[in-house]
């Protein structure tokens, strides 16, 4: 998957091996159990915040960054409504 040409609504539909591809593609595949141990597909991803990632088990700043940055990216696209979050 190119993940610099994704849209939002297909990231919203992501699968866990989705997210799971995702985080190789960060170069945080070490975190695929914490994300698949709590069920983030994709429109939790598109949510997930940093007090969240935390609580994933993931403590690291700078793989804490990484994924949000990565978050930022594939949730932000000029072309296509942002998903809406709600309160989680």
């Amino acid at each position: 998957m190119n993940f610099m040409f994704v849209e939002v609504t297909e990231v919203a539909k992501w699968t866990l091996a989705d997210v799971g591809d995702w985080l190789d593609h960060l170069q945080l595949g070490e975190y695929k159990y914490h994300f698949s141990r709590h069920d983030i597909q994709g429109a939790e991803l598109l949510c997930l915040q940093r007090r969240d990632i935390k609580e994933l088990g993931i403590t690291k700043v700078g793989h804490i960054k990484r994924i949000l940055q990565g978050e930022c990216y594939i949730s932000v696209y000029p072309f296509h409504s942002p998903i809406i979050c709600g309160n989680v």
